[in-house]
């Protein structure tokens, strides 16, 4: 045997037994099953393989592939892996998406991608979690569970609170039972995102919407212990630079900010010589904000009402 032999004999029985390790199998067998001359890439927190590249001659029948996974890596009867996006690309390729399930409960932010052509898969990439050692019996109600997802978030006021918000989105969805109230939905997530098999816990997800401040999140609370688990904005801001046209100085330039919009005092009636009529008339606005009448940046509304019949003598409009 030479030198360059040797070595590479010893680099396939160093690769194996990592193999054999990180996926926790001491009789594991790539070379024996649909997976031999597949390039493998092992996700270093999941222990798992991430991304699959098989050989052309060893492509995998895609009603099968879960299977033949299973029995190779050692992927346990509690999980199943279950559709739920199908796309296909010009070069005819067909991608298909799974979310996994264990004892029936959805992992979030895992998930694990198939691709095939003419029902082979060729390529598979993402994440599935092995050695989960889960109870998935809450010890408390979803109600009990939003209580403390409130009191974490602790905002002002709620958007399903306003009777206007509530009518808003049953119109807009043409669903009359339609509400932004948060209803749990039981799911296994990592603290943290640390997307390790330790880390997951049973918990409730709450979409939270609240109106002051104006925020949205997903909330996970432990549904046994009532921890904060994760808090994912729903939210995506940033400043964006633009122009915009005004009444009297042409085109101007602005920045539309996700920052907070400072509230503006109820708009009032008062007399100002601002561009008046004659003398003095009336306006709507806040005549501290300056010179420009009382508007400067600022918009204010009026309602209209339907025309009043006024009677007797001297009649004086006031604010």
């Amino acid at each position: 045997m030479t030198k360059k032999t040797f070595l590479t004999f010893c680099l396939l029985i160093i690769f194996s037994f990592a193999i054999s390790q990180i996926l926790g199998q001491e009789k594991i067998n790539i070379a024996k099953s649909v997976f031999k001359n597949s390039t493998l890439l092992i996700d270093p927190i999941t222990k798992t393989p991430s991304n699959i590249r098989l050989a052309e001659d060893n492509y995998i029948p895609l009603n099968s592939f879960f299977n033949e996974y299973k029995k190779t890596f050692g992927l346990s009867d509690d999980n199943e892996i279950r559709s739920y996006k199908i796309t296909t690309d010009k070069l005819g390729q067909t991608h298909h998406r799974y979310k996994q399930y264990y004892k029936g409960i959805e992992l979030g932010e895992v998930q694990f991608i198939l691709h095939e052509k003419n029902g082979m898969v060729f390529h598979a990439n993402g994440k599935l979690i092995h050695n989960l050692n889960l109870n998935v019996t809450p010890s408390f109600s979803e109600s009990e569970a939003l209580q403390y997802a409130l009191s974490y978030v602790n905002a002002e006021s709620y958007m399903w609170e306003n009777k206007k918000n509530e009518a808003y989105i049953k119109k807009e969805q043409s669903n009359p039972d339609a509400t932004v109230y948060p209803k749990g939905i039981l799911m296994l997530s990592a603290k943290n995102f640390d997307i390790a098999p330790e880390n997951f816990h049973l918990i409730y997800r709450f979409d939270i919407y609240s109106e002051k401040p104006m925020d949205r999140y997903y909330v996970d609370v432990d549904a046994n212990t009532g921890e904060i688990i994760n808090k994912i904005s729903r939210i995506q801001a940033g400043d964006v630079l633009g122009q915009g046209t005004s009444v009297y100085n042409g085109t101007v330039s602005l920045t539309v900010a996700d920052t907070a919009i400072t509230t503006v005092e109820s708009s009032r009636w008062h007399l100002d010589t601002w561009n008046a009529y004659s003398g003095e008339s009336w306006w709507i606005a806040d005549p501290n904000l300056g010179n420009q009448g009382g508007y400067d940046n600022v918009w204010y509304e009026a309602l209209d009402t339907d025309p009043i019949s006024l009677s007797g003598d001297n009649l004086m409009l006031q604010s």
